[in-house]
């Protein structure tokens, strides 16, 4: 694994508690199946400004980085986002096309250097300590 995938990998390891809770979310609360949606990981400082911009407008990142913290956005979209990824990152194709099983969502890590595919099982909050 290089560096550029293992900094995404480490970022899906420190966010997968959350990042379970927000597919538990869109299944249970927003209503969608599993291959419905994406969850989302994305370094806001990054190449993908825009998209985060786009997914949480007039966010205070900033809040954040007063902190010293790296801003992170977290959450769920659309499957549809998918194409947009494909076009950007055309190496994830297959990977983002590809289908869930039912007790698995799949998660999008982005950075600078591009993007990782991961799927991860749903968890209410409560499960989670």
């Amino acid at each position: 694994m290089g560096d550029a995938a293992k900094g995404r990998h480490d970022l899906m390891k420190v966010s997968a508690e959350r990042l379970a809770q927000i597919a538990h979310r869109a299944i249970h609360v927003k209503g969608l199946e599993t291959n419905d949606f994406i969850v989302v990981c994305i370094k806001v400082d990054s190449r993908w400004r825009d998209l985060v911009d786009y997914l949480m407008p007039n966010h205070d990142w900033q809040q954040y980085r007063d902190q010293g913290m790296e801003p992170i956005a977290r959450g769920s979209v659309l499957a549809s986002l998918a194409e947009y990824l494909i076009e950007e990152l055309p190496d994830l194709k297959d990977s983002l096309r590809e289908a869930c099983p039912d007790d698995k969502a799949k998660v999008v890590v982005l950075d600078d250097t591009g993007g990782t595919v991961y799927q991860i099982e749903p968890q209410p909050e409560s499960c989670i300590q």
